[in-house]
C-alpha cells in the first residue's frame, strides 16, 4: 500500500511538474507573439505616418513650391525682356533663370516621388518603370527586361515592393560597385517574385548568412508586413542576387 502511494505521489509530481513546464513554454510562445506583432503593429503605424507626411510634402511642393518658383521665373524673365534688347539677357540674369528650371525640375522630380503610387490607375510593372529607369546615370544603367505585366496583389504589397525595389536599386548604385542592375517580376499561380541583379562585387558571407546590413533589415521589416521572404546570394564570377517572394 505504502508502495502504491510513492508511486502516486511520483507520477502525481511528474504530471504537475510536466504541466508547470509546459505551461511556461506556452506562456514564452505567447509573449514573443506579443511582442512580434506589436512590433510590426508599430512599424506599420510608423510607415503610415511616414507616407502621409510624404504625401503631405510632395503635394505642397507641387501645388505650392513649383507654382511659386514658375511665377518668379515668369517676372524675372518679363523683367528682363523689358530692359534689355531681345535675345540680349545678361549672362547673370541668363544663369539664374537657368538655375530656377533646374530648382523646379527637381521640385517635380521630388514631389512625383513622395506623392505615393495610385495602383488603381497604374499596374506595378508600370509603376517599376516609372520610378526606376529615371534612376539611370552615365555610369550605371537600370534595366528591366522582363516585368509581368499583372500581378494578383494587393495595393499594399504592391506599393511595399515598390519601395523596396527602389531601396534595392539604391543599394547596388551606392555599394555593389558594379555598372547595372537587373530587376524582373514574375508572377505565379500563388506568388510574386521580385528579383534584383547587380554585376558588382556581391554580399560578404556574412550578409549571406545573417541577411542583414546594406538596407536589408529595413526591407525584411517591410516583409514581414505583407507575408514575404527575402533571399540572398552571390555570383561566383561577382554580383549580388536577390530575390523577394511574396505570397499572393
Amino acid at each position: 500500500m505504502v508502495q502504491e502511494d510513492v508511486i502516486t505521489i511520483i507520477v502525481t509530481s511528474f504530471l504537475v511538474s510536466f504541466l508547470v513546464i509546459l505551461g511556461a513554454v506556452l506562456l514564452l510562445v505567447f509573449v514573443q507573439k506579443e511582442r512580434r506583432r506589436k512590433q510590426q503593429e508599430i512599424f506599420q503605424a510608423v510607415l503610415e505616418a511616414q507616407t502621409q507626411e510624404q504625401k503631405r510634402v510632395g503635394q505642397d511642393l507641387h501645388d505650392d513650391v513649383g507654382p511659386m518658383l514658375a511665377g518668379i521665373y515668369n517676372q524675372l524673365e518679363l523683367y528682363a525682356s523689358e530692359q534689355q534688347p531681345k535675345n540680349s539677357v545678361p549672362g547673370k540674369l541668363n544663369q539664374i533663370l537657368q538655375q530656377i528650371q533646374d530648382t523646379s525640375k527637381a521640385i517635380r522630380k521630388a514631389s512625383h516621388e513622395l506623392i505615393p503610387v495610385n495602383f488603381d490607375s497604374m499596374t506595378l510593372a508600370e509603376a517599376l518603370e516609372d520610378n526606376l529607369l529615371p534612376m539611370n546615370t552615365q555610369n550605371f544603367q537600370v534595366r528591366l527586361p522582363d516585368l509581368a505585366p499583372k500581378t494578383n496583389l494587393s495595393n499594399n504589397q504592391k506599393s511595399q515592393l515598390l519601395k523596396i525595389a527602389k531601396e534595392l536599386v539604391l543599394n547596388a548604385i551606392k555599394h555593389s560597385a558594379g555598372t547595372e542592375v537587373i530587376i524582373c517580376l514574375a508572377q505565379e499561380q500563388q506568388e510574386t517574385t521580385l528579383s534584383v541583379t547587380d554585376n558588382g562585387k556581391g554580399f560578404p558571407k556574412s550578409l549571406q548568412t545573417h541577411g542583414s546590413g546594406v538596407g536589408l533589415q529595413n526591407i525584411s521589416n517591410r516583409l514581414t508586413l505583407i507575408k514575404g521572404t527575402l533571399k540572398t546570394s552571390s555570383s561566383p564570377t561577382g554580383g549580388a542576387h536577390i530575390v523577394v517572394t511574396v505570397k499572393n
